[in-house]
């Protein structure tokens, strides 16, 4: 704790403004976020079950 880190991302205006995170440099590591990964597979497996849950007929 208490050290210095050098953050890169972008800085989102709109109504609610975010910051999307894309690496932290902190003492010797290097953390980079894999967001846009995880989003893919997110929307990959819930494209995946829709078309499960259309040709199953929900029920």
């Amino acid at each position: 704790m208490q050290q210095p880190v050098v953050v890169t991302g972008w800085f989102r205006r709109g109504v609610t403004p975010w910051i999307d995170l894309e690496t932290v440099q902190g003492v010797g590591r290097v953390l980079r976020s894999e967001h846009p990964l995880w989003s893919t597979v997110l929307a990959l497996s819930a494209a995946l079950l829709g078309v499960l849950v259309i040709f199953l007929g929900g029920a």
